[in-house]
């Protein structure tokens, strides 16, 4: 099973996550973020993302350690965010279990 918590904000579960050793990622398209393959996630790592019409809040990027996307071709910039916390997710577990 995966253990659950509820927070009262989510800038309140990134602290959290942080103070017990979490890297925080948070998938958002950004002028900061760099594609989801680009980066190492170690273990543990915590996946944040957003809403389908408002994304992650600004002020729970900036307490993220990093911030990454999934580059896209065509006339939308995103997926909608089932298919995108599939993808985050696939590619932290494929790292770890190829021991990046």
């Amino acid at each position: 099973y995966v253990p659950t918590a509820h927070f009262a904000s989510t800038t309140g579960a990134v602290e959290w996550l942080h103070k017990n050793g979490y890297t925080v990622v948070a998938m958002e398209t950004t002028s900061l973020s760099v594609p989801y393959t680009n980066v190492t996630y170690p273990k543990p790592t915590a996946l944040i993302v957003g809403n389908e019409v408002y994304g992650v809040a600004t002020e729970v990027l900036e307490d993220c350690d990093h911030i990454v996307e999934i580059p896209c071709f065509g006339v939308k910039n995103s997926l909608n965010v089932a298919a995108a916390a599939a993808t985050g997710t696939f590619e932290i577990v494929r790292q770890w279990n190829v021991g990046l």
